[in-house]
């Protein structure tokens, strides 16, 4: 099963960052989509999954996409599965 983070960031947002750096530092395998010029496209997503703020974090198992939330809830998600020693 492949399994994989997908970010949507803001390049300026330093929780956005905060969340690549947790997750590079790990060796957790990531995709970040930085949508600053595309603020139609965050705004559906913030939309569809009723989240208003960035990071959006997602884990992505195979096809499915599980909605984390943002760079706290992303410290709380790796310490609960035990993949996190923070």
């Amino acid at each position: 099963m492949k399994s994989e983070f997908i970010l949507y960031i803001k390049t300026k947002c330093p929780f956005c960052q905060k969340a690549k750096s947790l997750l590079e530092e790990n060796n957790y395998p990531f995709r970040s989509l930085a949508l600053d010029d595309y603020q139609h496209i965050l705004e559906g997503i913030k939309d569809l999954y009723g989240w208003q703020t960035v990071p959006m974090i997602f884990r992505k198992e195979d096809k499915n996409y599980h909605l984390i939330g943002g760079y706290n809830d992303l410290v709380m998600y790796l310490r609960d599965e035990g993949r996190l020693d923070v």
